[in-house]
């Protein structure tokens, strides 16, 4: 009996073995064993202890070795489940500091609301009863907003105020510099995780908080209103006195969320270093960041030396650290590893040794033995305990010596309005910027990370009834893994030191997996094509297409009405009638289908007449900023009388303002019409009054009057003549950014570029084109191709040659049109392709469908006689309009055969 329950037992353990799943599991847990076993002997070699404090360190070792066993079994995992996907080791399982129960609770909600979708509706929308500003991207509002976009709270609105918006996970920094990472792999775009999250971005500088009226005072722009405010600003560069007069020699490395731009620009003044020359880069700061930098960029630098081909050039390191070790808060076992790390690779480490001032190109410097001594360099970073933002202290918050905010365990700051205790404050602050009363903790990115899930929770409580706060202690002990710049590692954990290349993966691994939480792991956005809509939407004729349609309207000139609706419905109103006594003339009116109005008025008795343009445009926001909304709003109506040749006079406008508390709504409309007035008076343009009203959604729109002070209006074609050229001042692309934009996937410098060129006013192009120019119109909701038609109807018909190739894009809109988005007026604005005579020959390229996007303030498209083309191109480059391009030559005019448009697109 016994023998064959061991023969069972026996066959049982042979089965399993030769399963690979159990033989990759035990090749895991013997790899484990001997990375135990080395990774111990190399503890005790670093740094030697007694009894008691070897249990300790064996305790941070296994502690270690359980966070790459998980790593290690998720990757085996992966592998076997999800053999093509890379991504899937990111997928499986989240990191714990990000998995709570509320996110979970979030998801599951996220998942039923999925399931249950219904028609948007202006209804719907609640209320904004409350304004919750965060200020800063830092890593605690990076996880607010994720889940925010997870569980949004009805009746708040949330703004998210940051004057970087690519913020830096600050772990990769080093690995970046190092070259291990791109700068796209180490940041979060603030702008795609604010539109995941449903969440207002601004991207300005808070200068000061004024408590007691609760606002913000942002630089170059009007105040903000808050109710509630969550403080995550990170800290500034700690330059002494001296240093700080020449700091333009000094580059520092916090915040760093510059210092990866000041870093490629150092890297490129490397192809300027000359041969034969010693080139001096000193890093002054000895702690984590100083050494974990001066090791990176020694493994940069060395690499981009050799690519260049210059061998004879050689580049000394030194590192400068007050102290007499590098590393003065970590144990003995980590300085002895990094300081065995530094000399491997000739960085030379100055100690004792405090910088005084930077004179020249020479840091004047104080030894231990107090001791002045120059040292040289040819750049210098600066990585040294930094500073506290000035505005905090000059807001009234209680500060520590040091100017950091003081908080509770709530991450409650006290203002001078809060009498005795913090209970009452609204205002919030984390990262390092704050200080736990009674818990100092170093400036270290990891606890922001771990304030974040406490901070989520005590906004809700604030904002919300019945929902807990949640005691925020920072933790006392945290996992270090410094890089070396080489692909390996040194652990700091209490007592535990080694290095091993190992530890590198670890540290790739939970790097990675924490981004991918922020970046490419945000729960999906959009509505699912396959999910049956509901009601009559599943029966009507074209119901499901306009169901899918209505989930994402555009803002901007992608909301307006197509042109062939347009077209339809003023062809079919009546006449207008004849009136008696009338003092206007019309000369360009409804039928003419011209940029603007132009009506004489008759002024006096002599009947001295004057011509004046008048247009009008209107449309919803397409970016959440009301003070940039403004702005492009008002340079998009101006830019109707600016393709005329006409000067603005006085303008009126009109605002719709979603429902909400009075506060809320004066504060959107005086932040629009700000802006309006900022384009406007630089215009010289009068606002002379307007209309608000309450709508589903912030829309702005402007009735422009325009006087022609130099001659007779330009119109969009009856002077065209064969042989002229056609010049676009602007590049395209605006609908289909911002398309991509309300989908979260957009990036920060393609809606950036985006935004830049809508800001871009017309009136200086329309300057220099005027004395050339035979026709001019500008592209706006009806795309490139829609108003090149109007400019060829107006011709009696025209023979175009279009130059594909030549059409300027924005940054990323080919690539974005390429993912297949699209404005919501596309469909409409792509019937103008029956003017395209080789449609079906190049429909296929990836700019085409970009001639049919809708733009917002977009630039003007001209014809010269091509003689004065290149000086026009010229000037209009030299005006700012970098993009300004040739894209195409006027074949025939007043063509029957043509008529309305025949337009042949060349590649």
């Amino acid at each position: 009996m016994r023998r064959s329950a061991a023969a069972a037992a026996a066959a049982v353990f042979t089965a399993a073995v030769a399963s690979p799943r159990v033989r990759k599991w035990l090749k895991i847990h013997w790899e484990l064993a001997k990375r135990a076993r080395k990774s111990w002997r190399d503890a005790q070699a670093a740094a030697p202890v007694g009894l008691r404090r070897k249990v300790s360190r064996m305790r941070e070792l296994l502690f270690l070795l359980n966070i790459e066993r998980t790593r290690l079994l998720e990757v085996a995992e992966a592998e076997r489940r999800f053999p093509e996907d890379p991504d899937a080791v990111y997928k499986l399982h989240p990191l714990q500091h990000v998995r709570t129960q509320r996110q979970l609770a979030a998801a599951r909600s996220t998942a039923k609301k999925r399931k249950e979708p219904r028609p948007p509706s202006s209804s719907s929308s609640p209320p904004i009863a409350t304004e919750l500003v965060l200020v800063g991207g830092g890593h605690s509002h990076v996880h607010v907003l994720r889940m925010l976009g997870m569980e949004p709270i009805e009746g708040v609105r949330v703004t998210l105020v940051a004057k970087d918006v690519e913020t830096p996970y600050s772990g990769m920094l080093p690995g970046h510099v190092a070259g291990q990472y791109s700068f796209r792999e180490c940041h979060i775009d603030l702008q795609q995780m604010a539109r995941f999250a449903g969440v207002r971005l601004i991207k300005a500088e808070v200068t000061h908080i004024d408590t007691r009226n609760r606002t913000l005072s942002l630089r170059g722009r009007p105040d903000l209103a808050y109710d509630v405010l969550s403080i995550n600003v990170g800290i500034t560069p700690a330059f002494p006195g001296a240093v700080a007069e020449s700091s333009s020699v000094v580059t520092p490395v916090k915040p760093i969320a510059s210092f990866s731009r000041t870093w490629d620009a150092l890297l490129q003044k490397l192809e300027r270093w000359e041969e034969d020359r010693v080139y001096d880069i000193v890093v002054v700061g000895g702690g984590a960041g100083g050494v974990e930098l001066a090791l990176a960029m020694r493994a940069r630098v060395e690499r981009k030396l050799e690519e260049l081909g210059k061998k004879n050039v050689v580049a000394r390191f030194s590192l400068l650290t007050r102290g007499p070790r590098v590393l003065g808060s970590h144990s003995d076992g980590v300085k002895t590893c990094m300081e065995r790390a530094l000399k491997a690779r000739n960085i030379h480490v100055v100690a004792r040794c405090e910088a005084l001032a930077a004179v020249g190109s020479s840091l004047k410097c104080l030894l231990g033995n107090k001791t002045e001594k120059s040292l040289p360099f040819d750049e210098c970073i600066w990585c040294t305990q930094a500073s506290a933002p000035a505005f905090l202290k000059e807001s009234g918050l209680e500060c520590d010596p040091e100017g950091f905010a003081v908080v509770d365990e709530y991450q409650r700051c006290r203002t001078a309005e809060d009498e005795e205790d913090r209970a009452s404050s609204r205002v919030y602050a984390v990262g390092d910027c704050a200080t736990v009363a009674g818990h100092p903790r170093p400036k270290a990115g990891v606890f922001a990370v771990m304030a974040g899930m406490a901070l989520y929770a005590n906004l809700v409580a604030d904002l919300t009834t019945g929902a807990p706060r949640v005691s925020h202690v920072p933790q006392k002990s945290f996992l270090g893994l410094l890089g070396t710049g080489d692909g390996s590692c040194v652990a700091s954990r209490g007592e535990l030191a080694f290095q091993a290349d190992w530890l590198w993966e670890l540290k790739d691994w939970i790097d990675r997996k924490w981004m991918w939480q922020y970046t490419r792991g945000l729960p999906e956005k959009m509505v699912k094509d396959e999910v049956v809509p509901p009601g009559a939407f599943a029966q009507a004729e074209g119901g499901l297409e306009l169901w899918q349609r209505a989930n994402m309207r555009c803002g901007g000139c992608g909301a307006k009405v197509g042109a062939s609706v347009l077209s339809r419905t003023l062809r079919a109103l009546p006449k207008a009638p004849t009136f008696k006594n009338a003092v206007v003339d019309v000369l360009v009116g409804v039928d003419g289908a011209d940029d603007a109005a132009v009506v004489e008025y008759a002024v006096d008795a002599a009947e001295v007449v004057v011509p004046l343009a008048h247009t009008i445009d209107f449309f919803r926001a397409m970016v959440d900023d009301p003070y940039l909304l403004g702005q492009i709003a008002a340079n998009h109506a101006l830019s109707d009388v600016d393709a005329m040749n006409a000067r603005p006079a006085s303008a009126l406008a009109l605002v719709v303002l979603p429902y909400a508390a009075e506060r809320v709504v004066e504060a959107d409309l005086t932040q629009v019409m700000r802006g309006v007035r900022v384009v406007l008076d630089d215009a010289g343009c009068a606002l002379v009054g307007g209309h608000t009203c309450e709508g589903a959604e912030l829309s702005v729109g402007l009735a422009v009057n325009g006087v022609f002070r130099r001659g007779p209006p330009i119109t969009k074609g009856d002077k065209m003549q064969p042989g002229d050229v056609l010049v676009l001042t602007k590049p395209v692309g605006t609908g289909t950014v911002f398309a991509a934009d309300m989908r979260a996937e957009a990036s920060y410098p393609i809606v950036e570029a985006a935004v830049s060129s809508m800001l871009l006013p017309n009136r200086k192009a329309v300057d220099i084109l005027a004395p050339d120019c035979t026709a001019c119109t500008d592209v706006t909701g009806f795309g490139l191709v829609g108003h090149l038609s109007e400019m060829c109807r107006a011709a009696g018909g025209a023979d175009v040659d279009l130059e594909l190739g030549a059409v300027p894009f924005l940054p990323g809109a080919l690539d974005l049109s390429a993912r297949g988005f699209r404005s919501s007026l596309h469909p409409d604005n792509a019937r103008a392709s029956r003017a395209i005579s080789n449609h079906d020959e190049i429909s296929h390229h990836p700019g085409y469908s970009l001639l049919f996007d809708p733009q917002t303030a977009g630039g003007l498209l001209a014809t010269v006689p091509a003689r004065r083309a290149s000086r026009v191109l010229d000037n209009l480059r030299d005006a700012g309009f970098d993009a300004a391009a040739k894209i195409g030559t006027i074949k025939s005019t007043a063509d029957n055969l043509a008529f309305p448009a025949k337009i042949t697109v060349l590649l």
